[in-house]
């Protein structure tokens, strides 16, 4: 592996500028269609969990779906956080920031959560305006509305 690494950077050495700045585009877009992708699921998300209505059971509600999905979005919301942190996209990084704390109560949710709690996420989705937040920021992200 570190002559794997060691020729690696002596190619890019060897490289045109134009290569090298190249790759760091084609890195900076594939951050942005991936950043958009997310925020868009994030924001689907949300709106279900939001649009959440109680089962046949008035004292159950069912969030096995908001759950899984929360699950996988938060692994992808943290890597995505970190890159953000590191490209020092601000904007980004608060917004991947203030839903976070969201996907980890979505996710660690009992398999039948009580109204209170299932209430008190939808208020703070509410309250945060994080639907529109991530409808604005995926837009933006993936390049519709410039």
């Amino acid at each position: 592996p570190a002559a794997r690494n060691a020729k690696s950077e002596m190619e890019l050495q060897r490289a045109p500028a134009g290569a090298i700045s190249e790759r760091r585009s084609n890195s900076g877009d594939y951050f942005k269609i991936e950043t958009a992708s997310h925020l868009e699921k994030a924001e689907l998300l949300m709106r279900s969990f939001r649009n959440i209505k109680p089962s046949e059971d008035p004292t159950a509600f069912d969030v096995s779906y908001e759950k899984q999905f929360s699950k996988q979005l938060l692994a992808d919301n943290r890597r995505l956080r970190r890159s953000a942190e590191n490209k020092r996209v601000l904007p980004i990084e608060d917004l991947l920031t203030g839903i976070e704390p969201l996907l980890l109560d979505i996710a660690n949710l009992p398999d039948k959560p009580a109204e209170d709690d299932v209430r008190s996420i939808k208020e703070l989705i509410q309250k945060q305006e994080v639907v529109a937040a991530l409808q604005f920021y995926s837009a933006k992200a993936s390049g519709r509305n410039y």
